[in-house]
């Protein structure tokens, strides 16, 4: 097994390039100057913008307002929401789309809820007798919302694939086989990473944190080894070497405690991402989070509730079920609540 070595950096260069090109990388913007602006345009500086000159709104794209810019009065470059509604701007700089529901228009069917993300309408009492389930996108990273026998919707937990490669699919051909997924160990000592031999050279990484992006892989990593390929397709803490900043150190190894963490493992050959797996969770002492915990609010899922055997989200400081029917929540006495942010939760 290789300690960190210059191989190993290499590969990691490879990777991140290998990502965000696969993501789409930041690239310079030429710089915006007023010579860009016709005669019938005043240029706005502040947004960066050529905006048409006008008389009234009507003469403006639609949900953007004729307003005084520059001495000069001229379309804005933003769109309202308040005249598109009860339609919605596509974009802050976009113009009005109809869509199915929003804050001000209620979903046709009486009963139905609104997704106010993708302002989409799904049945609140989550019946699929007839239609399939609604697919909530804010929950999708840590659930699948599936059809039971019973004609209802449910949530079954998800593997975690990487969040930033949508356009890789992790490899079975790599599967983590050992932490097991929500696996507790007493000690760091007890840790070992076991994956299935790809036949070539693997990274393998333990994460203390979730990367949104590739180009903060290496920031959440604190430990890591670079295995050749005619090495065993196994570690121990021992062998690997501690991650600081992105940093491959030879400081001791001490993985954090009662934190969720997570085992990570992929392949490169001539820069290119080859085979990947899916994120493992685990931890060292603690237990998951239950429902009734405290925690504090996240953006996203998953957050501070995140427990591999049971979908939950952070909801008023406490951990709560995430649901996506009525029977969901019935051993609880509860009702499944019309979604928050993309989130429905036994309420």
């Amino acid at each position: 097994m290789c300690s960190p070595s210059t191989e190993a950096a290499r590969w990691m260069r490879g990777l991140l390039l290998a990502l965000a090109l696969a993501t789409g990388c930041a690239v310079g913007a030429p710089e915006f100057t007023c010579d860009e602006c016709t005669a019938d345009q005043v240029c706005w500086e502040a947004e960066m913008e050529c905006t048409d000159l006008c008389v009234d709104r009507t003469t403006c794209k639609e949900g953007h307002a004729c307003i005084v810019v520059d001495q000069q009065v001229a379309c804005d470059v933003r769109c309202d929401p308040a005249l598109c509604a009860p339609d919605v701007c596509s974009s802050d700089f976009g113009s009005c789309i109809a869509v199915e529901c929003s804050a001000t228009r209620a979903c046709a069917t009486p009963g139905d809820g609104c997704d106010q993300i993708n302002r989409e309408c799904y049945p609140v009492n989550g019946d699929c007798s007839e239609d399939p389930c609604y697919q909530f996108s804010a929950v999708s990273p840590v659930a699948d919302v599936t059809c039971g026998a019973d004609n209802f919707c449910h949530l079954e937990p998800l593997p975690m694939p990487p969040p930033w490669l949508d356009s890789f699919d992790p490899s079975p051909d790599l599967a983590l086989s050992a932490p097991a997924p929500g696996q507790s160990f007493a000690a760091a000592s007890d840790v070992e990473l076991s994956w299935a031999d790809p036949g070539t050279s693997v990274i393998a990484y333990i994460l203390a944190a979730i990367p949104q992006n590739a180009r903060s892989v290496a920031m959440a990593a604190i430990w890591g080894i670079a295995v050749p390929a005619d090495g065993s397709p196994s570690a121990q803490l021992a062998d690997g070497s501690a991650i600081v900043g992105g940093v491959w150190t030879a400081d001791p190894v001490t993985l954090p405690v009662d934190q969720p963490l997570y085992a990570f493992v992929f392949t490169l050959s001539h820069g290119e991402v080859k085979h990947l797996s899916m994120l493992v969770p685990f931890r060292i002492a603690g237990a998951w989070a239950k429902l009734g915990d405290v925690c504090e609010g996240a953006t996203h899922l998953p957050d501070d509730c995140f427990n591999p055997g049971a979908v939950q989200a952070c909801r008023d400081r406490r951990c709560r079920r995430v649901c996506a029917s009525h029977v969901d929540c019935a051993d609880l006495g509860l009702a499944c609540a019309e979604a928050v942010a993309g989130v429905r939760i036994c309420e």
